[in-house]
């Protein structure tokens, strides 16, 4: 089995008890069905504990302690860890914050931004990430359910020429995003119509007069989807079960998002956060930017491969991006917060992870919104 791992990999450390946003508070933690089994092989009162803890649904969940693990101790630290039981740790623990994807015979690892101190080492290093070879066994996360190693190939080729793209100098990323949108579109066409060799031979450029009937047809602006889809996602979709409880950090931002937008115009908004990020780039957010983007193309665009839905892929990644500028600027407004302030800026990238990305139900209502007021 060949196993590749992003390249910021191993400068990841876990903070364990210091760690200020644990990942054993506020997460729903699904139990696996080969964990539930090591459960049952424990005879007497253990055994039982473990499985009382058990809330059986599909797919199974810890039920949690004030909304925390029932297995984080006193220390604030896993208590399978600390016994040496690592066997009797859900898979997502055990390998949380690392993403493992399965593929034919090979397992790509990133590392999820959920994880304050993988934000902070990821916005370290704001330059184009690769996979590099690991002899380190990992378990993958999941598997896509595919055996077309053709259409594999072809994922690969095209994210690395995309990447490529994204990190051309001196170029400005709603241009790529126009320009991506129109080549991904186009591709997207031709592997439907099960057409991988049409596909391969289309060119990636950012001259407009070749985009045809893939153009937005639009000059390129930050405000790809435009703020009335945005604020549509935020305040029926993010916005959500009690979040001023659950995350009051990022309820804030959203607070503050409604008193910046909610009495402009339809167009109006939209120039105002086209200008605002620009501002942001100015004043040293365009790496950051840049990085993210590419980082959500590395890890999205190859899990196309199960559902040669290439341009769904890249549509997500475009939105995260978006929103974690909306965001920023939020912030940039509330805080006059720089791009040095690297705890900060850790800290919007995690609320971002965990409250938007990491919510396979919220997923999907906001690919509803993309249909609707995009497709």
């Amino acid at each position: 089995m060949k196993t590749s791992v992003i390249s910021f990999y191993h400068q990841f450390k876990c903070l364990g008890a210091d760690c200020p946003h644990t990942c054993c508070k506020g997460w729903q933690i699904p139990v696996d069905e080969a964990t539930l089994a090591e459960y049952r092989k424990i005879r007497g009162a253990y055994g039982r504990a473990l499985l009382f803890r058990v809330w059986r649904r599909n797919p199974s969940v810890f039920i949690k302690d004030f909304d925390r693990c029932p297995f984080w101790n006193g220390d604030k630290l896993c208590q399978f860890q600390v016994n040496g039981e690592l066997h009797l740790m859900p898979l997502v623990c055990r390998v949380f914050p690392r993403d493992g994807v399965l593929m034919n015979d090979e397992i790509e690892v990133t590392l999820e931004l959920s994880c304050i101190s993988v934000a902070r080492t990821f916005l370290q290093n704001l330059h184009r990430l690769t996979f590099e070879p690991t002899n380190e066994a990992i378990e993958p996360t999941w598997g896509q359910e595919n055996d077309d190693p053709a259409f594999l190939a072809f994922l690969k080729e095209d994210r690395e020429k995309i990447l490529d793209f994204i990190w051309e100098k001196d170029t400005d990323l709603s241009e790529r995003w126009a320009a991506l949108y129109a080549y991904i579109y186009h591709e997207h066409d031709e592997i439907v119509r099960d057409r991988i060799d049409a596909a391969k031979k289309i060119v990636l450029t950012s001259d407009a007069s070749t985009f045809g009937i893939y153009d937005l047809n639009r000059a390129p602006t930050y405000a790809f989807f435009s703020v009335q889809t945005i604020d549509r996602m935020i305040l029926n979709h993010i916005n959500y079960g009690a979040l001023w409880l659950r995350e009051p950090q990022f309820y804030k931002l959203i607070k503050r998002y409604r008193k910046m937008f909610a009495d402009l115009q339809v167009d109006e908004a939209d120039r105002t956060f086209d200008r605002d990020v620009r501002e942001m780039m100015a004043a040293g957010y365009a790496d950051k930017y840049r990085a993210y983007f590419s980082y959500c193309i590395q890890e999205l665009y190859i899990k196309a491969y199960e559902t040669y839905f290439v341009l769904r892929q890249f549509l997500f990644a475009v939105l995260y991006v978006e929103l974690l500028m909306m965001f920023d600027l939020v912030d940039y407004r509330m805080r006059k917060n720089t791009i040095a302030d690297l705890d900060r800026q850790a800290e919007i990238l995690m609320l971002c992870e965990q409250g938007i990305r990491h919510n396979p139900a919220l997923t999907k209502n906001l690919l509803a919104v993309i249909r609707e007021d995009f497709l």
